[in-house]
């Protein structure tokens, strides 16, 4: 905020206040992260307890916390990509017709289809991390 208040023009502002929001969705991923790595704990251990998940979750996190998050965000980015292709298509798409009315709706149920599939890989690869761990 002091870089913003003592800036000499409107680039450094616009640099800051972007920083700040990639810096606060960062921080945002890591409590999803948390609470997602913690329904895969319950799911895998067959646990009832949520307050013990929490405890194994933090500890489980803490000791491949780069790691556990470094998979996240990489899953992440293909949400975005898938994201970026559906708004590249739809902007190509015509905006008229029956034709065009079909295909935008074919193409928005492959978008969710695709969202879908995002997200199972989500919990499939955060499964995955967690057996994988247990082998090690």
């Amino acid at each position: 905020k002091a870089w913003m208040r003592n800036a000499s023009g409107e680039v450094p502002v616009i640099i800051a206040s972007n920083l700040q929001f990639v810096i606060t969705v960062l921080i945002l991923s890591i409590v999803q992260m948390f609470f997602d790595y913690m329904k895969v704990h319950i799911v895998v251990h067959d646990g009832r307890k949520v307050l013990e998940a929490a405890a194994a979750t933090l500890s489980f996190i803490g000791k491949r916390f780069i790691r556990a998050w470094g998979l996240y965000l990489l899953v992440g980015l293909l949400f975005i990509a898938a994201t970026a292709v559906f708004i590249a298509v739809t902007n190509v798409l015509p905006g008229t017709g029956v034709a065009a009315l079909a295909l935008g709706f074919l193409w928005a149920q492959a978008y969710i289809l695709a969202r879908i599939w995002i997200k199972v890989l989500f919990f499939a690869t955060e499964i995955d991390f967690t057996r994988m761990d247990r082998v090690e």
